[in-house]
Formats: structure tokens, sequence, C-alpha cells
């Protein structure tokens, strides 16, 4: 399965618990994934194990996306824009 499956079912899954997202749940949401960032810099930084590491690492990538659906935001083509110009930086540094 790929990316995309992944934010599709955290996109249902997120429709199926209340009213869509808009611009004004940004705000909420960015401050959940303050929160998720914090626990996952905790579980790495005082060696939980891998299990809980993996928890974190999948709870910051769910309130991501919503953050992001939040903003209207299509991730599959704000990931392909960015590797451009990632190769591209990379290119001009002659990586």
């Amino acid at each position: 399965m790929d990316l995309d499956y992944y934010i599709n079912e955290i996109i249902k899954w997120r429709a199926s618990r209340g009213p869509p997202l808009t611009d004004e749940d940004t705000i909420y949401n960015l401050a959940l994934l303050t929160e998720e960032v914090g626990e996952l810099a905790e579980s790495i930084t005082k060696d939980f194990p891998i299990e809980n590491i993996k928890e974190e690492i999948a709870d910051v990538f769910v309130t991501f996306v919503i953050v992001a659906q939040c903003k209207g935001i299509n991730l599959n083509e704000a990931f392909i824009k960015k590797l451009i110009i990632l190769d591209n930086k990379c290119k001009l540094k002659g990586e």
C-alpha cells in the first residue's frame, strides 16, 4: 500500500467522526500536531521501545494529514513539488 492509500484512509476516518474540516479547525489541529511531535521527541530522547516510537510517528502522520485537510492541501501534489525542488537543489550542489 502506498502513501495515498493511508492518506485516504485517514481522511475517511476523520470524515466519519464529525463535520467537515475547515480552515477554522487549523489552529486546534496544529496544536494537536505540536503535542504529538513533542510525544515523539520524548519517545526518542528517552529511548522508549521502538513500538512506542512507531505509534508516535503514526500519531504525527495522522494529525499532519488532518492539518493538511483543514487547509485544503493535496499532499500528493505538495510532495511531488517538494521532491522536484529537492532534486534540483541536489543537482545544483553537484550531489
